[in-house]
């Protein structure tokens, strides 16, 4: 039986699966298979997939229905009996030794359930346009590092099978609520090396939107319950940073009446110089925008900037 399992999620992704496929067998551990999952694709991605079996060990598993992205994650680990699982998605790829490097940490650390890295960006034409690299870190740097900003990629990320579960009622910020209970509870460890390229492209570039930051501030209270002593940090590092994010979401909606309707709502919870400095904090970069909102703080809500 393999070692690793790498999961990959699809839903219509012919775009860039072969490339992810290829960065596959180009592996340097060979010890593993592949569990295409796909969520009832209706391209090319199959056909894609089954070109590649005499290259892979590939085992294709369909949800019976559209499944929103946790569900789909859960589904198919569901039906992994690996020690461990790998996650890849159809537009990105791995460096050849990912597998190979993870698995030799594994073997030198213990006390770990989620095992990530550092990553490269890349454009659709394959150009590296950024790298990201985490510092060193104590385990309580560690904590606040990722309360502060939650930079685990999933891409990176290889798990103890049994260790990790994807919340099954989102489809947004599923990595945040599977990973980050394994940082708090110091059970995540960094690989501080490039393992992947992470593609960024028209389609799947991340759009900020208000259903994005609900879910992200459900995560977060959902983590200051369970975790008490981390309740203080996660209020005024995580569910700020959201809350901020959220209002400049809405805000920039000016003329749709509930956004605004939402948006005082939050005023009124933040209070009016959070708000107007996460208003501003957000538009600084685009001076047409600044305008704009400061035209409709003036109108909506009697403040000026």
């Amino acid at each position: 039986m393999s070692s690793i399992c790498v999961q990959i999620n699809c839903r219509n992704g012919e775009q860039y699966l072969r490339s992810c496929l290829l960065s596959l067998v180009g592996q340097t551990f060979k010890d593993f298979y592949v569990l295409f999952v796909d969520n009832c694709s209706t391209d090319n991605s199959i056909k894609i997939v089954e070109q590649f079996s005499d290259d892979l060990n590939i085992e294709i598993l369909r949800t019976p229905e559209p499944f929103q992205l946790g569900e789909a994650r859960q589904f198919g680990l569901d039906h992994i009996d690996t020690d461990y699982v790998s996650f890849l998605d159809v537009d990105d790829e791995y460096y050849n030794d990912k597998l190979e490097k993870q698995l030799n940490l594994s073997e030198r650390e213990e006390n770990w359930n989620v095992m990530y890295s550092g990553y490269d960006t890349i454009d659709s034409k394959g150009n590296v346009i950024s790298s990201f690299k985490m510092p060193s870190l104590s385990s309580e740097e560690h904590i606040l590092y990722h309360l502060k900003q939650f930079r685990i990629n999933m891409q990176t990320v290889m798990i103890r099978n049994g260790k990790v579960k994807f919340p099954t009622n989102l489809d947004l910020c599923t990595d945040l609520k599977a990973f980050l209970p394994s940082v708090l509870d110091n059970k995540a460890i960094y690989l501080p090396e490039q393992t992947v390229r992470y593609r960024m492209h028209d389609s799947n570039l991340s759009r900020s939107s208000y259903l994005q930051f609900e879910q992200e501030l459900e995560v977060y209270k959902w983590l200051a319950e369970v975790y008490p002593q981390w309740s203080r940090e996660i209020d005024r590092n995580s569910i700020s940073l959201v809350q901020y994010k959220e209002v400049a979401c809405l805000i920039s909606q000016g003329k749709n009446i509930d956004a605004i309707m939402k948006a005082k709502k939050l005023k009124d919870s933040i209070g009016s110089r959070r708000f107007i400095k996460a208003i501003a904090g957000s538009m600084l970069p685009d001076i047409f925008k600044l305008l704009l909102m400061k035209l409709i703080l003036k109108r909506h809500f009697d403040l000026n900037i």
